[in-house]
């Protein structure tokens, strides 16, 4: 429950365009996701973090987190989620 409260609240940061806290949020939110062998999750995070990263003009940031994202997903076999990250 805690990891989907910091995932909100990275969310809420990122409306708010407050990206740095957003950013902070999405990292605990992923902490914990990995923590709890999560792996969907944690890379729904990674790609939160993967946009963040885009917004704030760090390109090889965002292209790595956007990458360990995929590769969770081709493990997984989550297809829709896989397609979402190409979507950024």
């Amino acid at each position: 429950i805690l990891a989907k409260a910091f995932n909100g609240a990275g969310i809420l940061s990122w409306d708010k365009n407050d990206l740095e806290i957003a950013r902070r949020y999405f990292e605990q939110s992923l902490a914990l996701y990995r923590e709890l062998g999560d792996l969907d999750a944690a890379a729904g995070s990674l790609t939160n973090l993967g946009s963040i990263a885009s917004l704030l003009g760090k390109r090889e940031e965002s292209l790595t987190l956007f990458q360990e994202a995929m590769t969770i997903y081709e493990r997984t076999g989550n297809i829709r989620r896989k397609a979402s990250v190409l979507s950024n």
